[in-house]
């Protein structure tokens, strides 16, 4: 545990904020037998045990984060241990929303506080860029993406850099949203109140649930 923590904090200063709570999360997880093991102990088969017993109550995307956080902290110290076998990833449906269901969405918050927030998640923005713009990312008519709104390893929301360098960017949006941004004001609310809001909104159209990242997911195709 002494060298994934010391691994954890050399992290901090590179890795997003929401990348270390998930490590600070597959620790308190683990097993305390193999967390109390010397580095030079862990071997392949050792290895193999932890990832075994932990897919018994865990997703194979949480497996492999787990053995993908263990794989890095090893080699950090040296080791050569190779990656054990891992389950085989899942094959998720999820539903996409159809033309249909997004013009409905646009119209049932048409006139609400989120509705160009709601227009944005349709421009291809993640929850975490929509929560954290702010007044000078605004010109004119052009709005520039270059940080997120995420939690730490405590939950407190913070801003960092985008999810990746190709993530920055400038769009031009309608006139109209971008007056609605300067008019009711940027992002105020907890993060999670926009997913809410949504799922709210979906159960009175009596449409498929989807959340706002799905939004993103229909701009793309």
């Amino acid at each position: 545990i002494v060298a994934a923590d010391t691994y954890i904090k050399s992290k901090e200063n590179v890795l997003s904020p929401s990348t270390i709570r998930g490590y600070r999360s597959l620790l308190k997880n683990m097993d305390n037998d193999f967390l109390s093991k010397p580095i030079d102990k862990i071997t392949l088969p050792v290895l193999q045990t932890l990832i075994n017993d932990f897919s018994l109550y865990h997703s194979p995307k949480s497996v492999r984060n787990l053995n993908g956080f263990i794989i890095s902290v090893l080699k950090y110290y040296g080791s050569d241990v190779k990656s054990p076998t891992l389950p085989q990833k899942e094959v998720k449906n999820d539903y996409i929303p159809t033309e249909d269901d997004v013009k409905q969405i646009l119209q049932e918050f048409k006139g609400h506080k989120f509705e160009a927030f709601i227009i944005l998640a349709t421009m291809g923005l993640r929850r975490s860029e929509i929560c954290a713009l702010c007044p000078d990312d605004l010109d004119g008519n052009v709005l520039t993406i270059n940080k997120a709104l995420v939690q730490n390893e405590k939950k407190q929301w913070v801003v960092k850099a985008t999810k990746t360098v190709d993530s920055t960017r400038t769009i031009v949006i309608p006139d109209h949203v971008a007056d609605l941004l300067r008019t009711n004001g940027f992002y105020k609310d907890n993060p999670e109140t926009l997913y809410f809001a949504l799922n709210r909104a979906q159960k009175r159209l009596g449409i498929p649930h989807f959340s706002l990242h799905k939004l993103r997911h229909f701009f793309a195709s």
